[in-house]
């Protein structure tokens, strides 16, 4: 998982905030999932509902929610500058194309995490601030 402080870094820089069921509320300080119970209002609330009451147990404003996306998500948005995400001993590293090309000199970006979704949210934002 991420910290709120990087989907709020994603978020800021242009991450799509749709299409993921995991999302941080800040005004609770957790992620949340979305299930079959829940739903957005008009107003741009997501309301959980509890199941089989259908009683309202938690209603959120999205202007303190931001997206947690998934590995998958991550990489995909990185498209086909994604080169390898590889594990040492004490962290993660998402490399760029050029970083994982020897070919190429193995010049590029190359970003870490204690996870691999840190690393490679670190990748996308280092390959969407050059855009």
């Amino acid at each position: 998982m991420i910290t709120y402080k990087l989907a709020k870094q994603l978020k800021d820089a242009g991450f799509p905030q749709k299409g993921t069921q995991g999302y941080y509320n800040n005004e609770a300080d957790k992620i949340c999932f979305t299930t079959d119970n829940s739903t957005t209002d008009t107003a741009g609330v997501i309301i959980e509902y509890s199941d089989p009451e259908h009683k309202i147990i938690s209603k959120t404003s999205k202007a303190y929610i931001v997206i947690v996306p998934t590995l998958s998500e991550l990489i995909e948005a990185c498209g086909e500058d994604f080169g390898a995400l590889k594990r040492y001993t004490n962290a993660w590293q998402a490399r760029d194309f050029e970083a994982d090309c020897p070919e190429r000199g193995n010049i590029g970006i190359i970003k870490t995490g204690d996870t691999p979704e840190e690393a490679v949210v670190r990748l996308w934002l280092e390959l969407n601030s050059k855009k």
